[in-house]
């Protein structure tokens, strides 16, 4: 069986190659530079300061005065971020959620003491994040809402994201009428046209006023990676690509594994693109892709919000269609 390297992109039935952000530079909180691992409560002020991420954080009041540092909550007791899913339910995310055991707060205990301030050393186009558990208290009454504000030098708003507790089917059987929201990771992005953004402001704007706190994780602070223009392309046999299968390859992630998966032909060759004069970041990181052959995820499917420059969708995953990997790529004559 054919193992493939840990670099490839599986895409499902809809082939969506926008760029969300560089996750090289993401921050999840499970270690802290130089690679140790935090603990319950610690501080988190300059640490990230150095590259490749170059922020550091502070929990400030309405005034942007200094209250302290953002400290590390981890998953179980004590309770300092949020009632979750699960036994204990203090800081206990949902399953399948793509975050760790760690992830920042603002004080020791559940509530929302100050806002939480992200100062750039060097002012970037992009950045994104998770919050976990927004969650709605009442319907239409108490609702948890977190707006991340990116500005420029000058504190001015050059950017804007809005993340309401969503509505739907409860997941966390212990909380009804929590909604969706209830212990899961929800995505936001922020994005200027230049490299302007020099601090983000996370501020608690919901209604419901107990029980709230916040849980900041899966911080990519750093520029937009590329987009990239896909081409069909057509196999000019020189030499032939020859189908991959009996075995096929095993290729495994957070949706499932799969043993004898065949790849079939060559697909797709996309090439890094400068999308509305945001530029390129890298002209050499080409992509090509191959159609496969694999099992159609059984139900109930895995169903996604995803956050990029076109704004916030949910989409349910049908089928693996398309696998792509990093490539060169030479011009013939």
């Amino acid at each position: 069986m054919k193992a493939i390297p840990a670099s490839l992109i599986v895409f499902a039935a809809v082939t969506l190659i926008a760029p969300g952000v560089n996750g090289q530079a993401r921050i999840d909180f499970e270690t802290r530079p130089p690679g140790v691992p935090t603990v319950d409560q610690e501080d988190i002020c300059d640490e990230y300061l150095g590259p490749p991420w170059g922020v550091s954080f502070r929990i400030v009041d309405t005034n942007e005065l200094e209250i302290g540092c953002p400290k590390i909550a981890k998953v179980g007791e004590p309770l300092t971020a949020f009632h979750g899913c699960g036994e204990p339910d203090a800081d206990q995310p949902l399953p399948d959620q793509g975050v760790g055991a760690s992830f920042l707060t603002d004080n020791d205990e559940i509530g929302v003491s100050g806002n939480l301030l992200v100062t750039y050393s060097t002012p970037v186009a992009a950045a994104s994040g998770v919050i976990i558990d927004v969650d709605i208290h009442e319907v239409g009454v108490r609702v948890e809402q977190w707006t991340i504000t990116a500005r420029d030098a000058s504190r001015a708003t050059v950017a804007q994201y809005v993340l309401t507790a969503p509505t739907g089917e409860d997941l966390c059987p212990p909380y009804p009428g929590a909604g969706p929201g209830d212990g899961a990771a929800l995505p936001w992005m922020v994005q200027s046209q230049t490299a302007n953004i020099a601090s983000l402001l996370i501020a608690y704007t919901g209604t419901a006023d107990s029980g709230v706190g916040l849980a900041f994780d899966n911080f990519s602070p750093s520029p937009i990676s590329d987009h990239f223009k896909c081409y069909k392309a057509k196999d000019l046999k020189s030499p032939k690509f020859e189908k991959i299968k009996d075995p096929g390859i095993s290729l495994n992630d957070q949706f499932g594994d799969e043993s004898d998966v065949d790849v079939i032909k060559p697909f797709f060759v996309c090439n890094p693109a400068d999308k509305d004069g945001l530029g390129v970041n890298d002209a050499n990181a080409h992509l090509c892709c191959y159609k496969i052959k694999a099992q159609k995820l059984s139900k109930p499917r895995p169903r996604v919000e995803i956050s990029d420059q076109f704004g916030m969708l949910q989409l349910e995953a049908i089928k693996p269609q398309i696998l792509c990997q990093s490539c060169s790529k030479t011009l013939l004559p």
